[in-house]
């Protein structure tokens, strides 16, 4: 074309100039200049003497020409064949060869990004050098956007690539801090753009999702990508529609555009059916994450299409729609042949203990299937007693309050969750500690070493007041239901509620009655305790309507009553 033949004779003159003031007379470039300039000559060629009062050859070395088009096309073929070979080592060299050689554009800097993305490479592939080498590009050309139709693509793609190469394996850290930088700064840049509505649907739903995927970005961004999507969803695809359901509710941000989606999604034929088995256990999962409420049309349709392609679902899929329908406690039609799925091919095998925990929590939840008891006998024996050490604090709690809802009783996993309950007891959240007391107590399937140091850590915190009463309650009800007298716990738990008593509701309260009630078993110590508890409660039916509570205290000495009076 007329352009790739400018920039080739350009090229041609600046080597000749460039080696004529500098190499002999009689030099080849000398000679081609003289051949081009006898043979077109620079108004020939269409081209002015000079550039911003430059001559030729000092505008050419300072800006680098764009290649031609052909060639362009090469270089974009060559990182993707390269990202399919997964060598990233060879992409990054091609990438800086064309940098040495033309000036890089944005579109052969996403090239580079979505070609090391798809090698999949561990961190270690390329050096930290390297890396901050390709961050410090990016942040150049975020820095020099212009106001072309295309900066919302690009400013997108670049968040995009900056995203997923963090989340590769073996990163440095100081590539991962600068990483977050970047986004701060693209999130600078587009927020502007944004609010203009220069960015497409479809970009704005990339963005939404690198920066709620990444944790980055402010209040105000996605609140003005939402905005700015709000108009615009009937044009979005299925899965884009998602991504960006997926990211608002992954930064908790509850805005109008979560009820349009979920209209459009309900409303709109076919459009369910297009969505991936991830897509829907994504749109499931934001629904319940935002607690969205009127969405039961969409959950009915959901949970068909769900029912339907069931065999589709990955086992993370089939925890995480499961889980969402048991925290908006919609009846789940799809859970009988969701256990099913999982229990065929060793699919459970699949299953990591947070997987697991969520899994048993919401169909104990859910109480709608007659071969729960089954099931998670066999999730027992199979997937959580061998990787009972595995278990973080909260997949403890779940788990073990999952199987007391449900009354289903394994005496071995018991064991080995209270025992890896007492070896990290530090990491559990007082919920947590009152959750996994309850459990134990309600299937008698404590050890003593539990019930002495669920306590005790409690104790050992001395921050009962960041306590909830429940927790506080239900921890002390769960130790003398399995026997135990702990009478410091009481005693601080009477401190709690001789300052915060209004904090505590009928079932705290009538929980607090039903430990102190009897004297029996209990330190002679513990009765002026006992006492003053009982009288702060009586007190609180008297100025609250505490129906529970006050069937407990009847019974009681008069005395105790017309103390809380």
């Amino acid at each position: 074309s007329a352009q790739d033949t400018s920039c080739l004779l350009l090229r041609l003159l600046s080597a000749a100039m460039a080696s004529t003031s500098a190499g002999p007379s009689r030099s080849p470039a000398r000679s081609m200049a003289a051949l081009l300039s006898h043979r077109w000559g620079l108004r020939d060629l269409g081209l002015p003497r000079a550039v911003g009062g430059q001559p030729w050859r000092e505008a050419l070395v300072q800006t680098p020409l764009r290649p031609p088009s052909y060639l362009e096309e090469a270089f974009h073929r060559e990182m993707e064949s390269l990202g399919k070979a997964g060598d990233a080592g060879r992409i990054l060299a091609l990438y800086r060869k064309g940098c040495g050689h033309f000036q890089a554009s944005a579109a052969d800097l996403d090239k580079c990004l979505n070609a090391l993305v798809e090698t999949e490479f561990r961190g270690s592939e390329l050096t930290s050098k390297e890396l901050h080498w390709l961050l410090d590009q990016v942040e150049r050309h975020v820095g020099s956007t212009d106001d072309s139709h295309d900066i919302g693509r690009h400013l997108a793609c670049f968040a995009w690539g900056v995203v997923r190469l963090s989340m590769l394996r073996g990163l440095p850290e100081d590539v991962l801090a600068k990483s977050v930088v970047l986004l701060t700064s693209i999130e600078a840049t587009a927020s502007p753009y944004i609010r203009q509505g220069v960015f497409e649907p479809r970009y704005l739903s990339l963005t939404a999702w690198s920066f709620a995927k990444a944790n980055v970005g402010s209040k105000r961004f996605f609140q003005d990508i939402a905005d700015a999507a709000l108009p615009r969803i009937s044009v979005l695809e299925p899965q884009q529609l998602s991504n960006l359901l997926w990211s608002l509710a992954t930064v908790r941000l509850r805005h109008p555009l979560v009820g349009e989606i979920a209209g459009h999604l309900e409303s709109s034929e076919g459009l369910l059916a297009r969505l991936t088995e991830q897509d829907l256990a994504s749109v499931a999962w934001s629904l319940a994450t935002l607690a969205a409420a009127g969405q039961e049309a969409l959950l009915a349709r959901l949970a068909a299409e769900i029912e339907e392609r069931i065999e589709e679902f990955s086992m993370q899929g089939l925890v995480n729609v499961t889980w969402a329908f048991a925290v908006l406690r919609q009846r789940a039609p799809f859970l009988q042949a969701a256990m099913q799925h999982i229990q065929s091919g060793r699919r459970w095998q699949e299953l990591e203990p947070r997987a697991l925990s969520n899994l048993v929590w919401a169909v104990a939840t859910l109480k709608q299937h007659s071969q729960t008891e089954l099931f998670f006998l066999s999730l027992a024996e199979r997937c959580i007693l061998p990787r009972a050490s595995a278990f973080r604090p909260q997949d403890v709690s779940n788990t073990l309050w999952a199987f007391a809802t449900a009354r289903i009783a394994h005496a071995p996993m018991f064991s080995a969750l209270s025992a890896t309950t007492v070896q990290g007891m530090r990491g559990f959240e007082p919920q947590g500690m009152a959750n996994v007391a309850w459990a134990c107590a309600k299937m008698r399937a404590g050890s003593p070493a539990l019930f002495e140091a669920l306590p005790a850590e409690a104790l050992r915190r001395r921050q009962l007041r960041a306590w909830h009463p429940q927790a506080l309650v239900t921890l002390g009800w769960a130790c003398v239901d399995a026997g135990y007298r702990p009478l410091e716990l009481m005693c601080a738990t009477a401190e709690e509620l001789r300052s915060r008593s209004k904090d505590f509701n009928d079932t705290d309260l009538a929980s607090l009655v039903t430990i102190c009630r009897p004297r029996e078993g209990w330190p002679s110590g513990f009765e002026e305790t006992r006492t003053e508890i009982l009288a702060i409660v009586a007190g609180e039916t008297q100025r609250r309507t505490l129906p529970r509570t006050g069937r407990l205290l009847q019974g009681l000495p008069g005395a105790v009553c017309d103390q809380g009076r």
